[in-house]
């Protein structure tokens, strides 16, 4: 701080000059300081900040005591970088001191005061403490109100952050109500093209964009993107959110050619700038190219946005983006090595999931059990009714349905469908995907007058948001045809399985995985029809896609191989029947463990097939050994 001192001459005529007095060296430390931590919270650099952030709150404290108003700033700059590096205690901690001091040395009502209450609220949203976050958020705007009138300029901004804890409510319409407010303000007081507009526009269409109303989003994202054009220099960060807000907007429409050059700006923005702000542009970008279906240019800005991100907070997280990408590409081992990277610096439900999803894939069904289980307690624990956790829920629930383990899967299913229709709405894809997942546990159990309403609403709901040629359409598609051919409506049931192959055949490649569930459903179809070679080149087709893809022993591979033996067994080629059931019953029992339902299953068809042949002699052992697992199954429950 430089001091000027004003010395008044009594010499008539002559005019007082300005003496400048050096400023202390403690002030010139720490505005040298702030500077510093300014230049690297842009940066993104919170790390290296919060040390510098200490070191001025103890300068302050030398040179004003605590009862002064750069103290209370200090202590809500180091709340701030606190919350930014995710350590919400320290966080809180400091701005809720903040308070405490401002209260004791400002008037009433002072803008100040309503500040931190607003900074307050936005930490206790992120923590999760909606009733703390929404009382301080309601005192800020009254504070601002009162200090300013109803129209006070920064009483908008209390609004913004208000309106932001009633999204995480799933408090829509309050929210919107606030959003609009705020906006006429600024458009009042300020201008129609003024920046703070843009912070409206920028606001209203994320809360529009978050309930799936792409068609309100977009303008407000496009003016929002000019108003900054115009107000800000090129490559200023608030342009690139726009330009981001704006390209995903685009994306989740479908409009790839529109949404690929803003991300290439943002890319371009960030290039020379910070490193955790550079790993974010390209993975936005890499995400693009991964939704059209272009893995071989979105793997190599993974990998630079890894290089780019390493040391940073965020660079678990860009390893588990880079392991997701090998997880769908089916590179398995590389997916399991970047999340195992991610998990050992930093344990999250979403790479807990991710391991989860591997290990299951693999065919270590109790380690992905393990895994998932662990997700669902730390998304409990941080996001109840979120999103995040009706994801973690149905993963889980698959999982079980998958062992045998239905009854431990229904309740799942149905709880992460009342979540995302309580997030989403029961119009939403979310829901969509959620009725889907619990009606094929519901055809697994033969329960298909439940099944078929929430069939048929899902697939009308998909074909209306995503199109008829939507490779999700397809999945939906199956699980009618499921429920048709279960019900002997074979026809419907062919002419619904060979809809779904040909989108998937067009969308992913004649060797998707999901091309080989689909062969497998279709030649049950063939059989009940008495199309016997039509059913044999499916199920070979469908064994062949799978053996590639997932390896040998995956448990995919044995309903393959039990659906082949079945077809040999029915025709009486009983040596080809046994071995292919034999290669089944390993799989089942070394992936899914020898007490599973799917192990024991087997099993029986086998010793049916040689009461059938009359060789009691090998069929009596095996029955037997059902027999034990079953008891035991019973004593332990």
């Amino acid at each position: 701080m430089v001091s000027r001192i004003v010395i008044a001459l009594l010499s008539i005529g002559l005019a007082a000059p300005v003496v400048a007095f050096e400023a202390p060296p403690l002030d010139r430390q720490i505005k040298a300081l702030d500077q510093q931590i300014l230049t690297l919270n842009t940066q993104g650099r919170y790390e290296e900040a919060l040390p510098l952030a200490r070191q001025v709150l103890d300068l302050r404290r030398e040179r004003d005591g605590t009862q002064y108003p750069d103290y209370a700033a200090g202590l809500v700059n180091l709340g701030l970088i606190c919350k930014s590096l995710g350590r919400y205690g320290e966080a809180e901690t400091a701005m809720e001191q903040s308070l405490a001091i401002r209260r004791d040395i400002l008037r009433p009502n002072h803008p100040d005061i309503a500040a931190t209450l607003g900074d307050l609220a936005e930490l206790y949203g992120a923590e999760g403490k909606y009733e703390a976050a929404e009382k301080a958020g309601r005192e800020s705007l009254a504070t601002f109100e009162k200090s300013g009138g109803a129209e006070h300029p920064e009483g908008s901004a209390a609004m913004d952050t208000l309106a932001a804890i009633y999204v995480r409510e799933n408090r829509t319409d309050e929210a919107e109500a606030l959003y609009e407010k705020s906006m006429r303000i600024r458009e009042k007081r300020l201008g129609a093209n003024s920046p703070q507009v843009g912070n409206s526009l920028e606001s209203l269409g994320q809360l529009y964009f978050g309930l799936g109303r792409f068609d309100l989003a977009e303008p407000l994202f496009e003016r929002g993107l000019a108003i900054y054009r115009k107000s800000y220099p090129a490559g200023h960060a608030k342009i690139g959110i726009a330009l981001n807000n704006l390209a995903l907007t685009y994306r989740d429409e479908r409009r790839y050619g529109d949404a690929e050059p803003l991300y290439a700006e943002v890319v371009s923005l960030k290039e020379g700038g910070s490193s955790a702000e550079l790993a974010a542009a390209l993975v936005n970008q890499a995400i693009l190219y991964r939704e059209e279906g272009r893995d071989g240019d979105a793997e190599p800005l993974l990998k630079r946005a890894a290089l780019a991100g390493e040391g940073t907070p965020a660079y678990p997280d860009l390893l588990i983006r880079l392991g997701e990408l090998h997880l769908a590409q089916n590179r398995l081992a590389e997916a399991e090595d970047a999340f195992g990277r991610s998990m050992a610096l930093r344990e999250t439900p979403a790479v807990l999931g991710d391991l989860g999803l591997v290990a299951k894939r693999r065919g270590r069904l109790g380690e992905a059990e393990t895994y998932l289980t662990r997700a669902v307690i730390l998304r409990e624990s941080q996001s109840p009714d979120s999103a995040d956790l009706a994801a973690t829920l149905n993963d889980l629930a698959s999982l079980y349905q998958d062992q045998g383990h239905y009854p431990e899967a229904e309740p799942l299913y149905r709880r992460s469908l009342s979540i995302y229709e309580k997030v989403y709405g029961a119009d939403g894809t979310n829901a969509a995907t959620a009725l889907a997942n619990l009606a094929s546990l519901l055809l697994v159990e033969k329960r298909y007058a439940e099944a078929e309403p929430m069939l048929q609403r899902s697939l009308a709901l998909r074909e209306k948001l995503l199109g008829p040629d939507s490779p999700v359409v397809a999945n939906s598609l199956g699980n009618l045809a499921a429920l048709y051919g279960s019900l002997g409506r074979d026809g419907e049931a062919e002419a619904l399985w060979l809809r779904s192959i040909a989108i998937l055949e067009k969308a992913e490649g004649p060797a998707s995985l999901a091309i080989a569930g689909s062969l497998n459903n279709l030649a049950v179809v063939y059989l009940d029809e008495k199309h016997d070679q039509q059913a044999l080149e499916a199920l070979k087709r469908s064994l062949a896609i799978r053996e590639g893809a997932l390896g040998a022993g995956h448990i995919d591979v044995a309903a393959t191989l039990n659906n082949l033996a079945t077809f040999y067994m029915n025709r009486s080629d009983y040596g080809t029947a046994e071995t292919l059931f034999k290669r089944s019953i390993a799989i089942y029992a070394s992936a899914a463990g020898e007490a599973s339902v799917l192990h024991v299953a087997a099993l029986q068809r086998l010793a049916k097939m040689y009461e059938r042949q009359g060789r009691d002699n090998l069929a009596a052992p095996i029955l037997y050994r059902v027999k034990q697992i079953q008891a035991a199954q019973a004593k332990s429950s």
